[in-house]
């Protein structure tokens, strides 16, 4: 909003002005400019209750009838502040971290907020994010021409990682194993989840942030109708849940005393169909997902294109079933997952959407990082990652664009290394047309986008996801 300011300026001379420190403009007049004489040097009558006689008063000169007002210059109004926050993928806040935001240093607080004063109305935001834990991390991120003013920054990994050991034992009927079932565990700090082929196993638990959660368990059985295949279930027989508290480096046993049902199951057919807007096979995948955000995985077979095909889900209270298409083509990959409630149609239909195809630069090149262009074709905003082989170190762009090349990010503590190998790939997460509509989707990155397998993180209800094939390069030192 610009605000006009406006300056009031005489156009009179004082004398000319005598009228404005009057309280009328004729007739009986009444000045107080203190004591005067007159030529005689007498003072005159001072009673100022008397009237004073036309004769006497003195010539008055009327004002001006206009006064001219000249505005001011207009000065350009201030843009507001940019208030904005760092969350991980998990939605938690991500504090310390070193942002330029259109040019303006600022460092995110204990809740991940950040403000930057005297930020242009279009701007880009970088960032740095270090994470010391079992190994080194690094990550930059770039926002490329924002305009909104409270940008929620969404980032992969933002916190330390904590491990923990579960060992899961299960019960056996009549000496002999359960045949099949499945194992998830979530809570609002991480997400994982395997197929159960064996009586006693053990998984690493991985989360990040805090030093100690409570996580959720959740084990599903079935029977398959190819005993060779676990992943043909025909009737789903008991489901349990547990929650332990894990702190790092514990290691804590979860034995299933029965696998009866917590509660009755029932199975419901979701009939489907996928198409492909790409190459590749296509794979059809049913999970179940939990309050909690633990995932756990159902069923997964090879599907063929247009062609309607059933997927078998249990009924839990309280759990929504997430069914999903998947192509897998010439190195890249797609996605197109609904969520359907207990209550919503058991059809769906699925669609795979094409992949970014990636121009240059070519696989196996060379060439300074401040200088290397890339390019592709996508018609949304696009996530460029970049990312240094056998280490944890990456930079990410996010982008309207399809043709960059990579910000500077040495004031930030940000370089990649040279004459080792780096990988290139282009993500599409949703379809936007600016970064700005982009960062509204909450979370703005996909579950899928982790886990190409299985939905990871916040529940999402529906969406697409795809990758173009990964080309490894390397940057040569700056000329």
């Amino acid at each position: 909003m610009t605000i006009d300011v406006f300056r009031l300026r005489p156009a009179v001379t004082l004398a000319a002005g005598l009228c404005w420190f009057a309280t009328g403009c004729g007739g009986s007049a009444r000045l107080e400019f203190g004591t005067l004489t007159n030529d005689e040097g007498e003072a005159p009558n001072t009673d100022t209750t008397a009237p004073v006689a036309e004769s006497d008063a003195p010539d008055l000169v009327p004002a001006p009838s206009v006064v001219t007002v000249t505005p001011a210059p207009t000065q350009p109004a201030e843009h507001p502040p940019v208030r904005g926050r760092v969350a991980d993928f998990w939605g938690h806040p991500v504090p310390n971290v070193q942002l330029d935001v259109g040019g303006i240093r600022t460092t995110s607080g204990p809740d991940g907020s950040f403000q930057a004063l005297s930020v242009p109305q279009v701007y880009d935001v970088s960032m740095v994010i270090e994470i010391d834990g079992e190994a080194s991390e690094r990550y930059a991120w770039t926002y490329q021409e924002l305009t909104t003013r409270v940008p929620v920054l969404p980032v992969y990994r933002g916190l330390p990682p904590r491990r923990a050991t579960l060992r899961l034992q299960l019960p056996s009927a009549d000496g002999e194993m359960f045949p099949c079932g499945a194992l998830a565990f979530g809570g609002e700090h991480g997400h994982d989840a395997f197929k159960i082929f064996q009586a006693s196993s053990a998984t690493s638990v991985v989360w990040r942030g805090v030093e100690a959660i409570d996580m959720n368990v959740h084990a599903l059985f079935w029977e398959s109708g190819d005993p060779a295949n676990c992943d043909a279930p025909e009737t789903f027989t008991g489901w349990r849940q547990y929650q332990r508290l894990l702190e790092p480096g514990s290691d804590v046993m979860l034995l299933v005393e029965n696998v009866g049902p917590d509660s009755e199951i029932s199975t419901r057919s979701i009939q489907a169909t996928a198409s492909n807007d790409g190459t590749g096979s296509l794979e059809a995948s049913l999970f179940l997902r939990f309050p909690n955000g633990a995932t756990l995985p159902v069923v997964s077979r090879e599907v063929a294109a247009d062609t309607a095909f059933s997927l078998p889900a249990p009924v839990i209270d309280e759990t929504t079933v997430l069914v999903a298409a998947s192509r897998v083509g010439a190195g890249d990959y797609a996605v197109d997952y609904q969520t359907l409630g207990s209550a919503s149609s058991s059809a769906v239909a699925l669609r795979t959407p094409g992949a970014p195809t990636l121009t240059r630069p070519a696989a196996e090149a060379r060439g300074p990082a401040d200088t290397t262009v890339f390019e592709w074709a996508s018609d949304s905003v696009s996530v460029l990652v970049v990312t240094e082989l056998d280490a944890f170190h990456a930079q990410f762009l996010v982008t309207s664009k399809n043709r960059v090349t990579l910000p500077d990010l040495s004031h930030l503590g940000f370089e990649l290394a040279p004459d080792v190998p780096h990988s290139w790939d282009i993500e599409v997460h949703h379809p936007a047309p600016t970064v700005d509509e982009w960062l509204e989707v909450e979370g703005g990155l996909d579950p899928f986008s982790t886990n190409f397998s299985s939905p990871v993180g916040l529940n999402a209800s529906s969406g697409q996801f795809a990758r173009s094939e990964v080309r490894r390069i390397f940057f040569a030192p700056g000329q």
